[in-house]
């Protein structure tokens, strides 16, 4: 009797372990891979959040890119900077400047979010799925000392 105790007793053990390590495993890459763009900011629309800190829209929006193994951060002008992610439980961490971040997956919301401290201010990025124009921006406008397109140019040209 005491045999089948043990015996029922390291099977019950295994059980556990083993569910216990599927449940800590990583969050599902495929759900997250794609573009994502802000959503709110300290919970505020970007239009709201720049507004309140005196900027055009299009200068707090940013733009994202996930991959199995990169975080994009898009910014007007066409800037970005690329972070490696170590993919975790509940999402992933990257790093940017010199500093890990982590960035959390909500399934049942299908968002990700994340802070940054600068000084004494924390800044809370909510982000959704998709991507936002980010007009307006330095891109869209000529470099210094560039040229502007003339009237009718490329896009309004007929071939």
């Amino acid at each position: 009797m005491k045999k089948v105790t043990k015996r029922l007793a390291v099977l019950i053990m295994v059980c556990v372990l083993a569910f216990a390590m599927t449940a800590c495993g990583e969050v599902d890459m495929n759900k997250i891979k794609g573009d994502w763009t802000i959503s709110t900011i300290n919970g505020k629309s970007v239009a709201e959040y720049a507004a309140e800190i005196g900027v055009e829209e299009w200068q707090a929006q940013k733009n994202y890119t996930v991959t199995d193994k990169t975080f994009t951060i898009k910014i007007a002008g066409g800037q970005s900077e690329d972070c490696p992610i170590e993919v975790m439980r509940d999402g992933f961490n990257f790093t940017l400047a010199g500093a890990t971040v982590g960035c959390a997956y909500d399934e049942k919301a299908d968002t990700l979010s994340y802070a940054v401290k600068v000084g004494d201010v924390e800044s809370k990025f909510v982000l959704k799925k998709g991507t936002s124009s980010l007009e307006g921006s330095a891109e869209a406008q000529p470099a210094e000392g560039g040229e502007q397109p003339a009237e009718g140019g490329e896009e309004g040209a007929e071939e």
